[in-house]
């Protein structure tokens, strides 16, 4: 979700997360790699990975017990 005081501030920016799951979905680390260049921003990505306590599972055919990504979260406002 778009925190409220940062659409009402127009705040846009890209944070980029960086995750570690497991095979089932489960997150096992996290970090904010890269600020959006706003708090409130970097935060609201914190919150949504914490509330995110199980992802989709990993395929069959993926060859690791775990797997590591960076995801770019992105803020615009339209």
């Amino acid at each position: 979700r778009y925190p409220r005081a940062a659409r009402n501030q127009r705040l846009e920016g890209t944070a980029l997360l960086w995750l570690r799951l497991d095979r089932s979905g489960r997150v096992l680390a996290y970090d904010v790699k890269e600020s959006s260049g706003h708090d409130l921003l970097d935060r609201a990505v914190v919150r949504t990975i914490e509330h995110a306590n199980q992802l989709p599972p990993l395929p069959a055919s993926y060859p690791n017990a775990e797997v590591e990504m960076l995801i770019p979260i992105a803020f615009q406002l339209r």
